[in-house]
């Protein structure tokens, strides 16, 4: 199967294995949050603020779920002196040596919370560079700032199935871990590398909560709107 194909099929499986649509009941931490909002209101701490636009774009109901829409929008400019991204002191073209562009990336996410312990996740990205020296063809292996829209991430996740310490998180997701300082994708690039066609199988106990992968690096490839390993 390619990307998309095994990325639908790990989708079916996780959801014949922990239905999104079964009741769930409500999280332990969901509770304690409750009550502390209360607590806050008790004192006079959770006063009324004035709304953000963008509220209206989070906890949409669709039903009996919830809804976030999310993005984000990225220009940055750089202009590297005696040096690019493939080598320093490249003297391949004159132009090569001093080189200044404009570097966009724009995202939007769902996520749709299915019920206490499931959601989906699906985000889109779009990257481009403006005004560089250094076009596609000169890169072997995909062009580090440009990907033109795409899916990026789109994955099930379902913790505590049938109220067992076990969890699963299937399809094609970022993997990060210590706020990306042990393991995570690197931001800087405009592509946002690192996406992982992957399972996790989650076992959240007292002593530590056990991650169990299997994943398949994707590989960023423009014209793609579903990126191949």
């Amino acid at each position: 199967l390619d990307g998309l194909g095994t990325m639908v099929l790990l989708l079916i499986v996780c959801l014949l294995a922990c239905p999104p649509f079964a009741a769930a009941s409500v999280p332990a931490d969901h509770k304690r949050s409750q009550n502390k909002s209360l607590d806050n209101s008790a004192l006079g701490v959770n006063k009324l603020a004035k709304p953000h636009w963008s509220d209206l774009l989070k906890n949409i109901p669709l039903g009996p779920y919830r809804l976030d829409i999310g993005g984000s929008l990225r220009l940055r400019f750089e202009n590297p002196d005696d040096f690019n991204i493939q080598r320093y002191a490249d003297q391949r073209k004159s132009t090569f040596v001093r080189d200044g562009f404009v570097l966009h990336r724009s995202r939007v996410d769902f996520d749709l919370r299915l019920n206490g312990r499931s959601r989906f996740y699906a985000q889109f990205q779009d990257s481009r560079v403006y005004d560089s020296d250094l076009g596609k063809d000169d890169f072997t292996l995909g062009c580090p700032y440009w990907n033109s829209f795409g899916l990026r991430q789109m994955f099930i996740e379902h913790r505590h199935i049938n109220d067992t310490p076990f969890g699963l998180k299937v399809g094609r997701q970022s993997i990060f871990y210590g706020d990306n300082r042990i393991w995570g994708p690197g931001e800087w690039g405009n592509v946002g590398r690192y996406t992982w066609d992957a399972v996790k199988l989650i076992a959240e106990t007292k002593p530590a909560e056990v991650h169990f992968i299997y994943a398949r690096r994707v590989s960023y490839d423009d014209g793609r709107f579903v990126d191949n390993h």
